[in-house]
């Protein structure tokens, strides 16, 4: 069972979304774990390994955006970007949109927040071009706690079971277990709006400009939301 590891996501936050043995797309969100098909599958907290790409493979789109070349005219991606454009991004150094070329990781994202007095918020996302669609998500909701008489609530339809946890509130003893939805992803520029969004409400919410708590279920929440709204304006759904 993986946990999170705070002293590690203090300065970053980072998810990993790896492929099933079988081939079949499955993505994650970071802190987790899922069974899926008797394999145990893990998310993992960013790493210093990054994909390969060649140098100068991307181009810079003004002094905010950078941007693979071949990612440029991606319908997607514009759209995320001119929807989050309402929002103060002066704290960020940059948002980084790289086409990757991991064979293990569909795509991946992380918000590093600022280290140094002068530095900034730094957001990376890589999405791979080995990916294969439709890509099954798997988000993290609301978990399912355990009653006072050691009874667990039923595991909603088609939702999936992560790992069990415990903590101490107020003096009484709390159990619960992470709880997964899946999301279907089509197409690459699907993947770009969800992602992106992602990874921007980690930045918007640490300097307040969106209400509500700050993590992984709200950050998929508002990705999620934004996604929705992509798919009425472009009437691919």
């Amino acid at each position: 069972m993986l946990t999170e590891a705070p002293e590690k996501l203090k300065d970053s936050h980072g998810a990993f979304y790896r492929w099933t043995q079988a081939g079949e797309s499955i993505a994650y969100g970071s802190g987790g774990e899922l069974r899926v098909g008797g394999c145990d599958l893990g998310v993992f907290v960013i790493s210093s390994k990054a994909s390969r790409h060649k140098e100068g493979s991307y181009g810079l789109m003004g002094k905010l955006w950078r941007v693979d070349k071949a990612l440029e005219d991606s319908e997607g991606l514009g759209w995320v970007r001119e929807r989050l454009a309402a929002h103060d991004w002066a704290k960020v150094d940059w948002i980084t949109v790289r086409l990757g070329h991991s064979e293990a990781y569909a795509f991946r994202g992380v918000c590093k927040y600022p280290r140094k007095e002068h530095s900034g918020y730094r957001i990376n996302c890589n999405v791979s071009k080995h990916a294969r669609y439709p890509i099954t998500y798997y988000m993290r909701v609301s978990p399912l706690y355990r009653s006072p008489d050691g009874a667990w609530p039923r595991t909603p339809r088609g939702h999936k079971l992560g790992g069990r946890y415990a903590s101490t509130r107020n003096g009484k003893s709390v159990q619960w277990k992470r709880l997964y939805r899946p999301l279907e992803l089509r197409n690459e520029d699907e993947v770009l709006v969800f992602l992106v969004a992602h990874e921007a409400f980690h930045y918007l919410r640490k300097t307040k400009q969106v209400a509500g708590r700050h993590g992984e279920i709200e950050a998929d929440a508002f990705a999620l939301q934004t996604l929705e709204q992509y798919r009425e304006e472009s009437d691919t759904w």
